[in-house]
């Protein structure tokens, strides 16, 4: 796999570079629409019946309100995550590609602040090498090509603070999971993100 890092890094360094540009206007002179664009930026941990490994995580994608105080928000991201291994005896290297779709609700909102829940599906591909080193006395490795599609549940609680004159939308996520119980397709996705919201312009 050629230079895992080098699309999470492209992926951030977007993501930056628009967050510079639209903040240079002055936000009072504008009015947003109920849709922004959405990015992210964590850590987590990854687990299946393949893949163990914690890991950069990154994500963008659309986000629209609904609803005359904009409590309730649908947001198809995409979710990307390198990993590295963990547990000793185990060799991982992987990415993992994630389209999801969230929906969003504010079920405290102290404006600025709200306390966020999230709840969703998603889909999953994994792509890289893994194994566990089963003899260790022989030097023996047994390695397996990271090749596998998961799809299930994700949900999250978090903090959103949302400035009324502000092009930005600030979101912590401490509590984030994504998860599938099955025989063969055993999948957990923890993690913590924070994020950006980018309002986009009113004409």
């Amino acid at each position: 796999m050629k230079n895992p890092f080098n699309l999470s890094l492209k992926l951030l360094f977007f993501s930056a570079l628009g967050i510079i540009i639209t903040n240079q206007a002055n936000a009072q002179e504008y009015k947003f629409k109920p849709t922004s664009i959405t990015t992210e930026i964590g850590i987590g941990f990854n687990e299946t019946d393949n893949e163990a490994g914690v890991g950069l995580l990154s994500s963008v994608g659309w986000q629209k309100s609904f609803g005359k105080k904009r409590k309730f928000r649908i947001n198809p991201n995409l979710l990307i995550g390198i990993f590295a291994p963990f547990i000793t005896g185990t060799i991982q290297s992987y990415m993992t590609f994630s389209p999801r779709l969230n929906i969003h609700y504010d079920l405290i909102r102290l404006h600025p602040i709200s306390i966020v829940t999230t709840i969703g599906g998603f889909l999953s591909y994994s792509r890289g090498i893994s194994g566990r080193i089963e003899q260790l006395e022989y030097n023996f490795y047994d390695y397996k090509r990271a090749n596998s599609f998961y799809f299930g549940l994700n949900g999250s609680l978090g903090i959103r603070v949302n400035p009324r004159n502000s092009r930005l939308a600030y979101n912590f996520n401490p509590i984030n999971v994504c998860f599938r119980d099955g025989n063969k397709k055993y999948f957990l996705l923890g993690h913590i993100m924070f994020g950006i919201d980018i309002k986009l312009d009113e004409y």
